[in-house]
């Protein structure tokens, strides 16, 4: 079964992740925590399949998150999430390991596709 990690502090958009992914991953077992923290340690306990990260989170940012999920648990793919996607570099991103990355603004559209794509790279 396949095992989806959602790292958001804001509940609603941890809502609209999961109608986005309804119908996409079915079976798969998908958890969410409200903070880079609470996401490390999940990880740490159970590395997931995929982990969809907010960028801009209080304490610890998306990025250095990606970069930490990374060094846990290197076959993890992560996509992150931003309001101001036009701000994220991408460049940075890969950087620290981030394998895909959708705007909210059209995340119930792209974010399906990008997961998608990523659990059939991994498959």
């Amino acid at each position: 079964m396949q095992h989806i990690l959602i790292i958001d502090d804001d509940p609603a958009d941890t809502e609209l992740i999961r109608a986005s992914l309804a119908g996409v991953v079915n079976g798969a077992r998908i958890e969410a925590v409200t903070s880079a923290a609470e996401g490390l340690e999940a990880i740490s306990r159970n590395p997931p399949d995929l982990a969809i990260v907010d960028v801009r989170m209080p304490g610890m940012n998306g990025l250095e998150t990606c970069g930490k999920i990374k060094s846990i648990a290197p076959r993890i793919k992560v996509i992150t999430i931003s309001g101001m996607l036009e701000s994220f570099n991408l460049d940075i991103g890969r950087d620290v390991g981030v394998d895909g990355c959708v705007s909210k603004s059209s995340m119930r559209d792209d974010l399906p596709q990008a997961v998608r794509q990523l659990m059939h790279d991994s498959a």
